[in-house]
């Protein structure tokens, strides 16, 4: 199956090469039929598995071959790398974190860059990102900067309920 997926995921980033020229992503109904959309749904039937990692090198060799800059490869590539990063032991589950965090920041700015991303979208990447500053598993225990993502995603969604509840546990550590 590895096989296929590789060939496929090749020739959707061949196809979001050229799609890029010739089609316009102005929408977020065109920007999900993009290649690269489909090869975020490959790299994902590896996470539905439960293999994050396998998933999100997938998502590295091809997501972003495809389109470095596309904040929901990089925000699910921060996504299941903390998440893989926190079912490690010593160093490993250190450095996994770590990695996850440049992915998230990436993120998080190119969320924002985004004209067809709405407010909810953009809160939800900063409240991903505050999640691995904030939760002691994921190695990084940096608070401030846990609540500096959370505030962030309230001002683009001051209802946003994950935000919401994690900065609460922030302010009663």
């Amino acid at each position: 199956r590895m096989g296929k997926l590789d060939e496929a995921a090749q020739w959707m980033v061949k196809a979001q090469g050229a799609s890029i020229k010739n089609w316009s992503y102005e929408t977020a109904e065109a920007k999900s039929r993009a290649p690269v959309a489909q090869i975020v749904v490959m790299a994902k039937t590896f996470v539905d598995q439960g293999d994050l990692a396998k998933g999100a090198r997938f998502l590295e060799d091809y997501g972003l071959k495809a389109d470095p800059n596309e904040w929901w490869v990089l925000n699910s590539l921060g996504f299941w790398l903390r998440d893989h990063g926190a079912s490690l032991s010593g160093s490993r589950s250190k450095e996994v974190c770590h990695k996850s965090a440049s992915y998230y920041q990436r993120a998080c700015k190119a969320v924002i860059d985004d004209p067809t991303a709405g407010a909810s979208e953009r809160a939800q990447v900063h409240n991903d990102c505050g999640v691995l500053f904030h939760y002691p598993q994921y190695h990084i225990e940096d608070l401030a900067k846990g609540v500096e993502h959370y505030k962030k995603a309230l001002e683009f969604d001051p209802n946003y309920l994950d935000a919401l509840e994690n900065l609460g546990l922030c302010m009663n550590p």
